[in-house]
């Protein structure tokens, strides 16, 4: 891939095909996943787990695709005892004679292909039945884990795998606001190393694949409405994949693109979310007028009269503050639902009275809930109730084709 002045785009598959390639042609990835080995070495050669080879393991599964294989040995019991529908039926059988059987052996021990499989989707399915008790209560699931519950979850596997990602998916991607405000703000934990899953921007638009892939209706109106905080480039042209924690040189110039009906849903929502921020949240120095004139009437409680720390009386600093944040653009962002946080509080009360920091307060918090009550209706959708509904009536019809 070369750089251009016109953004390259294009679909999923093809940009994840296209970051393999740069890996297998970067031997310096290589050492970053010691489990792996190129497809093309013979079975003896194969990188073996080192979490997944357990030395009483009684089969080994040979996890291939095109690019990459690896070998997991494990124990049969697992298997079943998962009853995952694409092992049962080999582990339930008789163990095989090395001898006169024709199957693959290793060390002893029978070799189960598995082939046209990631071997790390794989790894993270083993892992997945052998942790599966407390897995659910990590604090960070790595993505391809959970694309990996949900894909084998469709392909027969047990339906506490599916469930396992979407319990996780939610706590991220909530439809109550009370869970929402426990996620860290976007803007300040956006590119950390410890950043939670839903402020990478090229899970993001693999969120919306999976969505669409496996009916995840539930985590879809905040889904939007993190990508509407990305910039206007972003969202109509595609995330660079230098933003996209892929630093190779032969990427520059190449985009990640959002699928085009989601760019304009995403863009429509966007405009009205600036719109709630202007006029729900951060109106609130008309809570201070009268009439809606600016005029300086103190409000019941506040004296009225000017405060030493600033020289002005708190409506006076209130608007010179909202006067200041119109200037710089900060009531015109997306960013609706994000309101003042502790250290800005502590500030507001050290510059007005207790009474009209409340009334500020009071104002952005019911601006703030009525932007969560509207958040679905802004993406197409009715409301917070209808989205779990349908949620829950996809998951009813998914345990029942499972089981």
């Amino acid at each position: 891939m070369t750089s251009s002045s016109k953004p390259i785009t294009a679909s999923l598959k093809q940009q994840t095909r296209a970051l393999k390639e740069l890996e297998l042609e970067m031997e310096a990835l290589l050492p970053l996943k010691p489990f792996l080995t190129a497809a093309s070495v013979p079975l003896d050669k194969v990188a073996r787990s080192k979490d997944l080879w357990f030395k009483d393991g009684d089969i080994i599964i040979w996890a291939k695709d095109e690019y990459y294989s690896s070998l997991f040995r494990v124990h049969r019991r697992i298997l079943k005892d998962s009853r995952a529908e694409p092992f049962c039926t080999v582990v339930d059988c008789d163990y095989p004679d090395p001898e006169t059987s024709g199957e693959l052996f290793l060390d002893g021990v029978w070799v189960l292909r598995y082939h046209s499989r990631d071997p790390v989707e794989t790894m993270h399915v083993i892992k997945w039945m052998y942790e599966q008790p407390t897995i659910s209560k990590r604090s960070v699931i790595p993505f391809v884990a959970l694309k990996a519950y949900l894909e084998r979850s469709d392909e027969g596997f047990v339906p506490a795998m599916r469930r396992c990602a979407l319990e996780y998916l939610w706590n991220m991607l909530p439809t109550s606001l009370n869970y929402h405000q426990r996620i860290p703000s976007l803007v300040e934990d956006c590119y950390s190393e410890n950043s939670t899953l839903v402020y990478k921007p090229h899970v993001l638009i693999s969120l919306i694949e999976l969505s669409e892939q496996h009916k995840l209706i539930a985590i879809l109106p905040l889904l939007y409405y993190y990508i509407a905080q990305w910039p206007l480039d972003w969202i109509t042209d595609g995330v660079p994949a230098t933003s996209m924690e892929f630093e190779y040189r032969s990427c520059e110039g190449y985009r990640f693109s959002l699928p085009q009906k989601e760019v304009v849903t995403i863009l429509a929502g966007r405009e009205k979310l600036i719109r709630m921020r202007e006029t729900h949240v951060f109106n609130f120095i008309q809570d201070f007028t009268s009439s809606g004139t600016a005029l300086d009437v103190p409000i019941d409680g506040c004296n009225g009269e000017k405060r030493k720390e600033t020289g002005e009386t708190c409506f006076q600093w209130l608007m010179r503050v909202w006067y200041y944040m119109n200037s710089y653009g900060f009531i015109t962002r997306p960013t609706a639902l994000d309101i003042m946080n502790m250290g800005q509080w502590a500030e507001l009360k050290k510059y007005c009275c207790e009474v009209c920091a409340k009334k500020v307060m009071e104002h952005m918090l019911t601006g703030r809930d009525e932007v969560w009550n509207t958040l679905p209706r802004l993406f197409g959708f009715y409301n917070w109730d209808d989205v779990v509904k349908k949620q829950k009536k996809v998951e009813e019809e998914f345990e029942a084709v499972i089981c």
